[in-house]
């Protein structure tokens, strides 16, 4: 069996963090913006697509499963919000100005979150039963969390 590659286009002039979800590609952007501001859901077999969210705010760390899209919005101020792919329910997880590199693994997200000018933490998020908890202190405020769940 080989790989069949597939040509799509993208009618936006940025594009993205893009992944796909059984038959679908998704990426962050631009909706009448310089920047990426609302997430496309594309059907790779149809060439369907369509905007499932926009904001004025610029969106970043966009990544998915086959449950939960969860991205960044925001540039000052950021908030970690995240949409359940089957009640299209949207909420948001966390706001601050220090938050970077959500991961999403299952269920729960994991982030670093800079407290000070070189300390951090690791901070777990379940998304079903919302409980959230430190579970690992930095003493330099890394930008990744993939190894962390």
């Amino acid at each position: 069996m080989g790989l069949e590659v597939k040509k799509v286009e993208i009618p936006y002039s940025l594009c993205g963090q893009p992944f796909l979800i059984s038959k679908y590609l998704f990426a962050a952007v631009n909706l009448h913006t310089p920047f990426t501001n609302s997430i496309l859901k594309y059907d790779i077999k149809t060439g369907k697509h369509e905007i499932i969210y926009s904001s004025k705010h610029e969106l970043s760390w966009l990544t998915g499963n086959e449950k939960w899209l969860v991205w960044v919005e925001g540039e000052t101020t950021r908030s970690i919000k995240a949409e359940s792919l089957g009640s299209r329910k949207r909420k948001v997880i966390e706001t601050g100005r220090s938050l970077y590199a959500p991961t999403l693994s299952g269920d729960y997200i994991a982030w670093v979150e800079k407290k000070k000018r070189d300390k951090g933490s690791v901070i777990l998020y379940n998304l079903k039963t919302g409980q959230k908890k430190v579970i690992a202190s930095l003493n330099q405020a890394a930008f990744t969390t993939i190894s962390y769940i």
